[in-house]
């Protein structure tokens, strides 16, 4: 009777840990979301004809912040100090800037699993490389190109500062893109928490 107890107690902690951890990252998402959106609006005002090179210029100085932002939340941490999206190396950044000021990937694939009940598990973690996934690009010549999540914004961001409409366009697209794959991990960390 008492292993029964005690193995319920420590489902108990696991659901608990479980849930404080899934409600951080649906936290971290959302705003990734919001800004996502914000995004999405300065780069429709940007390509408006009415706006010139110096609105532009200001317009991309707000997309920049908001790009500091996106880093922040996908570094977000859980009350014990744990990087959420690391995979397993939860003591590591999971995206920082390398030499050549891009934004890469530092942690793992790892996906971590706790036991919630005798029969059941719930995934405790949803990767960087999931969560802020790549896109496709088309290239000119019709061959295609992976771009990081971060260069595609990074991308949008200097398309908007230098007025190269195409670019705009593109990075626009790609945007959706990004924005899908965000709307994709809170589904699905809205699933585990029930």
């Amino acid at each position: 009777l008492k292993s029964v107890i005690a193995r319920q107690d420590s489902y108990e902690n696991a659901i608990r840990t479980a849930q404080n951890r899934l409600n951080a990252e649906e936290t971290a998402l959302e705003a990734t979301s919001t800004i996502l959106t914000r995004l999405k609006e300065l780069s429709i005002q940007g390509l408006n004809d009415t706006y010139g090179p110096k609105d532009r210029e200001i317009i991309a100085l707000e997309m920049q912040g908001l790009q500091e932002d996106l880093l922040s939340y996908a570094n977000t941490q859980d009350v014990n100090g744990a990087y959420l999206f690391s995979g397993s190396r939860v003591f590591t950044p999971p995206f920082a800037m390398n030499s050549q000021g891009e934004i890469t990937y530092q942690g793992d694939e790892t996906v971590n699993l706790v036991d919630v009940g005798d029969q059941r598990q719930v995934r405790l973690n949803r990767t960087g490389t999931e969560v802020f996934s790549g896109v496709s690009r088309e290239m000119p010549d019709g061959s295609r190109q992976g771009r990081s999540f971060f260069e595609s914004v990074q991308d949008l961001v200097n398309a908007v500062r230098t007025s190269d409409r195409q670019a705009m366009n593109q990075g626009l697209a790609e945007l959706d893109g990004l924005s899908q794959g965000v709307a994709v991990s809170i589904a699905k960390v809205g699933s585990a928490m029930n």
